[in-house]
């Protein structure tokens, strides 16, 4: 909804989301615990306990804006976000019996809602230097509660967090002669959270307090701040061409995975050079840019020993470089768009704990020096750590490109049209267990049609079309067979992400 009296406007925008799957499909992995009891082939589940998967979200947003004589803008962007997901899990994915260490069901919940409120002032940009000065506040209210029942016995995770996010950002470009500009961005960024909750076992069970054993506290805080921002070099050769290089520092916060587990804030260096051009009357068009990545504090989520979940820890120093290329090209009624995009990444010995070779069920946090294993009150989880080797980054293939071609056949003013897509990724789906089994790599190759509708392209020209495809693949295929080497340089390929972080800050913007 949009109100626009003159020189103040105000946008107001609400969006309800729900999605009901009825769960996930998964089976056993092969030379996993529960190999033995896959049926049938990749199309076949077999669960012993009911599934099922809800996504509710509420988001409301608004944006007011005052342009003054002097033609500076004065802006404020309000939102709300409430979320819930529900979930229920067969943890085993079979049908085997208690005996082996199954009946393994989970009943989760995640509840969060976020309050947002950025203030910010925009210069006019009519002149050879424009800028943008402002302020960002965040927080986060995040409940989880996760029911996880094997064989009868139960233990339950009940952490509750509170998150904090603040921001003071400005950002200058300046048009140094007709071709070439300068851009300059700096943001102070501080974080902090909250916690508390326990892992508890036995509720309900004879032997046990009423509700449960608390055998690991997920209590803590965590207060940090870090400097970050970008300097951009822009200079447009001609109409047809330009040349842009830039450095940017980016950050990520801290935090903690109980009252004895921390880790670090992460941070990364950014460099990355490019060009892009367009040939015959912007029939076509071409991307080429290198980047080169360095981050200190990588963190990365594995089993945490302190409490026998998933937790975060900072692993080794790591670097990611390469190069990317992307062609589009349109001719009348044909499309043709392309890219290929090569990662060289490297990431140090890494200590931690497999999980492939763990017992299975509720383990517990590690057990005190000279303390036997008993699980779920406690477990050694000594013999089960070890080191992988020096190898590439997780999600993170050496090569990956895509291929792409439609025609479109105007319809009465619309041109929708058939899209055929071929894509390649090659990619390291068991990184952390290199040790074990080197060199493990999934490869995909996908072809997928698509019918979009676009603006008429009578004209022969490059139109976008609009980003509502009547057929569009699902947001994963996208991000890994697309987007994959972009994904990896960017840190956000993580196994078992656990979601509800605070993203990395580079751009002085929020």
């Amino acid at each position: 909804m949009l109100w626009q009296p003159g020189s103040f406007s105000a946008t107001a925008k609400i969006s309800l989301n729900n999605r009901d799957t009825g769960g996930y499909p998964y089976r056993p992995i092969p030379g996993t615990h529960f190999a033995a009891y896959r049926v049938g082939d990749i199309r076949t589940l077999s669960f012993d306990t009911p599934t099922g998967n809800r996504d509710l979200g509420f988001q409301a947003g608004l944006e007011l804006r005052q342009e003054l004589a002097n033609g500076i803008t004065l802006g404020s962007l309000t939102g709300y976000q409430n979320k819930r997901i529900k979930n229920l899990f067969d943890v085993d994915g079979s049908q085997a019996p208690a005996a082996v260490g199954a009946e393994i069901s989970q009943d989760y919940f995640a509840g969060e809602k976020q309050y947002s409120q950025e203030i910010n002032i925009i210069s006019p940009t009519d002149g050879p230097f424009d800028w943008i000065l402002g302020g960002y506040f965040q927080r986060n209210d995040i409940r989880v509660r996760i029911l996880q029942s094997e064989g009868g016995f139960p233990t339950d995770i009940t952490p509750v967090n509170q998150r904090t996010t603040t921001g003071l950002f400005a950002q200058g470009s300046y048009q140094l002669t007709d071709t070439f500009e300068v851009q300059v961005g700096g943001r102070y960024s501080t974080y902090k959270a909250t916690g508390r909750g326990f892992v508890t076992i036995g509720r309900g069970v004879p032997g046990f307090p009423a509700d449960g054993l608390p055998v690991a506290d997920l209590s803590g805080d965590n207060d940090d701040a870090r400097v970050t921002g970008k300097v951009a070099l822009n200079w447009k050769v001609d109409a047809d061409n330009l040349l842009y290089a830039l450095v940017a520092r980016g950050y990520k916060p801290g935090g903690f995975n109980s009252t004895t587990s921390t880790f670090d804030p992460e941070t990364v260096m950014s460099y990355e050079a490019g060009w892009k051009s367009s040939f015959f009357g912007e029939r076509v068009r071409t991307q080429l840019s290198a980047f080169y990545n360095k981050y200190k504090g990588f963190q990365f989520n594995v089993v945490e020993p302190s409490t026998g979940f998933s937790g975060v820890e900072n692993i080794a120093d790591v670097t990611i470089k390469g190069f990317e290329g992307q062609v589009q090209a349109r001719v009348r009624g044909f499309g043709f768009d392309a890219d290929v995009a090569y990662v060289d990444s490297n990431l140090a010995n890494v200590t931690f704990v497999n999980t492939r070779n763990l017992p299975a069920g509720t383990l517990g946090p590690q057990c005190g020096s000279g303390t036997p294993s008993n699980p779920p009150l406690c477990f050694d989880y000594n013999p089960f750590i070890q080191v992988s080797g020096d190898g590439p980054n997780l999600y993170a293939p050496k090569w990956t490109y895509n291929l792409g071609a439609d025609y479109r056949i105007p319809v009465g003013g619309a041109d929708p049209a058939g899209h055929l897509c071929l894509c390649r990724a090659a990619i390291h789906l068991s990184r952390l267990f290199a040790a074990q089994r080197p060199g493990r790599r999934a490869r995909a190759l996908v072809g997928a049609r698509h019918a979009r509708h676009g603006r008429p392209a009578g004209d022969g020209l490059w139109h976008q079309p609009d980003e509502q495809g009547l057929c569009q693949r699902p947001v994963q295929f996208e991000r890994i067979l697309r987007r994959a080497a972009r994904i990896s340089r960017a840190g956000q390929g993580r196994l078992l992400s656990v979601g509800n972080r605070v993203p990395r800050h580079a751009a002085p913007t929020r």
